[in-house]
């Protein structure tokens, strides 16, 4: 017979916030790029709407990517899963940044992309 497994609710509350922040962190990421709008825009040189346009696409594919994604992730431990995509996406939000910046770009051999330079230099402009 197997033991029961107890938890308190300091626990349970503890392992909720872990989750609520994990969620904050995520969405953060997601919607960010939503309130640079206008900048972008000015980095890619082309109108709101087509900047907008880039956007959708994104928000479609990974809507389209989300269940087939829960489907092939089913097996695997939700701790360790949670933990690896936020490494991930700590990584890729790193990265941008490193390729967002001239300086720091320039000085290892990356690419500059324009597109990020109006967002990497006013991080907190108010919209145009």
């Amino acid at each position: 017979m197997a033991a029961a497994q107890t938890t308190t609710a300091g626990a349970l509350y503890g392992r909720l916030a872990v989750l609520g922040l994990a969620l904050f962190v995520y969405l953060t990421a997601e919607l960010f790029p939503i309130g640079a709008l206008n900048d972008l825009a000015m980095g890619l040189h082309v109108a709101p709407a087509t900047a907008g346009l880039l956007l959708t696409a994104h928000a479609i594919a990974a809507g389209a990517a989300t269940l087939p994604a829960v489907w092939a992730c089913r097996q695997l431990d939700r701790r360790r899963a949670l933990t690896v995509s936020l490494v991930l996406l700590a990584l890729s939000q790193h990265a941008e940044r490193l390729l967002a910046s001239p300086s720091r770009s320039a000085r290892r051999g990356f690419p500059r992309f324009e597109a990020f330079d109006h967002v990497a230099q006013r991080p907190f402009a108010a919209a145009h």
